[in-house]
């Protein structure tokens, strides 16, 4: 089924469903002009802004030590510091170590492009 709209002479539009199979067509046309507008917003989006990216690992880490020191003492059973330092030592450590990496490799691939 297609929208069409038919104005009469009052200025009044009116939108009736006609089957058709120009329909199909006219969908897959919407459907590139909102794929070519995603990709102009993705142009100004936070990715491309180092103090965004920057903002995302900070939030990203503080996560992980809250994981670490909040949540995961909450579900393991065990002295509080025991499993804080279990947490931290397996799981905290390397997570962090890899978001940080990720966040510095991210940051060095703008600052390249930027010059």
């Amino acid at each position: 089924m297609g929208i069409v709209q038919r104005g009469n002479p009052k200025g009044e539009v009116n939108i009736t469903r006609v089957p058709s199979l120009l329909s199909a067509a006219s969908g897959f046309r919407i459907a590139a002009e909102v794929d070519k507008n995603r990709r102009k917003e993705m142009k100004k989006s936070s990715f491309k802004d180092p103090k965004a990216v920057a903002k995302g690992i900070g939030a990203a880490l503080l996560g992980v030590v809250v994981y670490c020191a909040v949540l995961a003492p909450l579900f393991k059973e065990g002295p509080y510091r025991e499993v804080v330092a279990e947490t931290f030592g397996t799981t905290g450590f390397g997570v962090g170590l890899a978001m940080f990496l990720v966040g510095a490799v991210w940051l060095g691939v703008l600052a390249f492009f930027r010059r």
